[in-house]
Parts: C-alpha cells; structure tokens; sequence
C-alpha cells in the first residue's frame, strides 16, 4: 500500500513500523479521503432532490471532519518526528 516505503502488495493486511511509514500511511488516506470529497461533492450536484442533497451535504460534511482529524495527527507525528531529527542532526555536529 505505502508507495515509498512498504513494498506494494495486497491490502487485505497491513502493517506500518515506525513514524515514517505511519506518516506515509496518513498521507495517502488523507489522498484517498479528499477523492472520496471530490466524488461526493460531484454527485451532490448531479442531485436535485432536498432528501439527497441534504445526505450529500451531511457526508462531506463527515469527510471534511474526518480530514481534519487525519491532518491533525499527521502534524504532530510530522512534528515530532522532524524536531527528534533536527536534535538528533544537531548534536552529531558538536
């Protein structure tokens, strides 16, 4: 599933090591997520119905939520990870 660092294969089981690849992963469903919004918000329009609209609106809704947590923690796992590195770097050089 992680194009970079875990090799390609089925994604019938998935297992991530360390904060690289649990950043990787966070990624690409932060890609997937806003797929599935662009998906929903085209359909939204295709529809005419209050009913209809009225369930598109409240799943985007549920998406950008969702986005939002998903964005969260990829800033701080992002953020720790870079401030180890930048503290680990620094001390390597005195």
């Amino acid at each position: 599933m992680c194009k970079v660092i875990t090799p390609q294969s089925s994604e019938e089981h998935l297992h991530v090591h360390g904060p690289l690849e649990e950043a990787e992963l966070l990624r690409e469903t932060i890609c997937e997520e806003l797929e599935g919004m662009t998906s929903l918000v085209a359909r939204w329009h295709a529809v005419s119905g209050h009913e209809a609209k009225h369930a598109f609106v409240h799943a985007i809704e549920s998406k950008k939520t969702a986005l939002r947590d998903l964005w969260k923690a990829l800033e701080e796992l992002e953020e720790n990870l870079f401030s180890e590195e930048s503290v680990e770097h620094h001390h390597h050089h005195h």
